[in-house]
């Protein structure tokens, strides 16, 4: 049988589409909004008040997402000069552009009229907003992260980059200095790139994670291969010199401690609550704003308002950060996490601190039936800290035991609006507020009190 070929016909490329364009709100992610476009536009880094020109990345018949071009009227009030001279190419804070203030206030904002819309379900018991828990940042300094992790870049040996990734980039940027870590962390931090990048194994670094406690600093360098022995010496010269305690760790020998020699201590002490003392190693989670973690312990205490006749159950509890500065209030605290060296810390932890009435177990939460599988004692008051998944199984299966009182403390505002709408009728939120966690970017956390008042 003949075959006839009939030529396709080409389709019609299409060019780049560029809007000048006015943002008139922001979303729960930190996007700006362009509402007066049909549809409306989406523009990433986009600020209230702001007018735009603009590069249209992707579009359907609901939606636009662009990306700035050119800043053509700006928000003069609430915009500053970046502090940061690498603020473009590090994705770290990608919000310095925006005075502190501004900037906090316009994520209240956005957050609020998420959380509010979200959960209408609750009506006219949807809590007032209690005021931020704001970052101790000032006017002359920025420092707030006492712990963050280095990413390096070693394949050139002539060029050589330790520092952050780009936004939305694998590449590393390379940072001499970083004005957003803690005091203590950026004393050492110029020392410590350039006595990196004069090892002749650097190549055996995948990335370095940086620790600053309540009384000591620490370095620990994650290993895909052995350092020579010129790299080692190199290394303990510089902590000598800096007085850090250097880590390593790798599959086979896990942590080790290189500097003081002879040292077997490889955590380090975060004191956040005047109750307790936390001892964490370097890939244990640590709240990295120690101010804000401070403050949220102190509101989870006030909001609870705790008794000797109660049990508290801490889901989620990692390394003892909420039961062990809690414990002291009530009855009992039950710690439930579902990694295995966590919960060990955990009770660590509680030793440490002289604490007998806390335990600590591992429960693999992300589980349908976790929550049934526990023993829980009746009229158990919970707090839940999970991670920016959140915990929608976990609230159902909560809601079933009726407890009278829960805080949730939340990382992503999306997973905590979907949680809360699996609590039935009879709960109200009693109490709100945001978490300027992460200042200088456009991340929020909150926390709510929520509580049982009936059918």
């Amino acid at each position: 049988m003949a075959q006839f070929f009939k030529a396709t016909r080409k389709k019609a490329e299409t060019k780049p589409q560029k809007l000048v364009i006015n943002v008139d709100v922001m979303d729960h992610h930190g996007n700006g909004i362009c509402l007066q476009h049909k549809p409306i536009v989406v523009v990433a880094g986009g600020f209230t008040g702001e007018r735009y020109e603009v590069l249209v990345t992707s579009q359907n018949t609901k939606v636009w997402h662009a990306k700035i071009l050119k800043v053509l009227n700006a928000n003069t009030e609430a915009r500053t000069t970046p502090f940061c001279p690498y603020v473009n190419d590090c994705g770290g804070c990608s919000h310095q552009d925006f005075k502190a203030e501004a900037l906090l206030s316009a994520k209240q904002e956005r957050l609020t009229t998420y959380v509010d819309k979200n959960l209408s379900q609750f009506g006219s018991q949807t809590a007032q907003w209690e005021p931020a828990i704001r970052s101790d940042i000032t006017s002359t300094s920025n420092a707030y992260r006492r712990r963050a992790r280095l990413a390096i870049d070693a394949r050139n040996p002539k060029s050589i980059k330790i520092g952050f990734r780009q936004n939305q980039s694998n590449n590393v940027v390379d940072i001499p200095q970083c004005l957003v870590l803690s005091k203590g962390l950026q004393a050492f931090y110029p020392a410590l790139v350039s006595c990196l990048k004069g090892l002749d194994s650097i190549a055996a670094v995948g990335h370095i994670t940086l620790t600053e406690g309540a009384d000591e600093r620490q370095v620990c360098l994650h290993l895909t291969k052995n350092l020579s022995q010129a790299s080692l010496t190199s290394l303990i010269a510089f902590a000598e010199a800096q007085k850090v305690s250097v880590l390593t760790l790798d599959k086979v020998r896990g942590l080790s401690c290189l500097y003081p020699h002879e040292s077997e201590q490889v955590s380090i002490s975060i004191r956040d609550d005047e109750r307790a003392v936390l001892q964490v190693k370097p890939n244990d989670f640590v709240q990295v704003n120690g101010a804000v973690n401070s403050q949220m312990l102190q509101k989870a205490r006030q909001w609870l308002s705790l008794n000797k006749n109660e049990t508290l159950v801490d889901l989620f509890s990692g390394t003892g950060n909420f039961s062990l500065a809690l414990a002291p209030e009530c009855k009992r605290v039950l710690g439930f996490e579902g990694l295995p060296a966590l919960v060990q810390q955990a009770r660590n932890n509680a030793q440490l601190n002289h604490i007998d009435n806390c335990e600590f177990e591992v429960a693999d939460l992300s589980e349908d039936d976790a929550i049934k599988r526990l023993t829980l004692p009746k009229n158990a008051v919970f707090i839940i800290d999970p991670s920016r998944d959140g915990a929608h199984t976990v609230m159902q299966n909560i809601a079933k035991l009726a407890p009278t009182k829960i805080v949730y403390v939340s990382c992503n505002p999306t997973s905590f609006v979907r949680d809360l709408q699996a609590l039935p009728k009879g709960y109200m939120i009693s109490k709100m507020c945001a978490l300027d966690m992460f200042p200088f970017t456009k991340h929020i956390e909150m926390m709510a009190m929520i509580e049982h008042v009936g059918t």
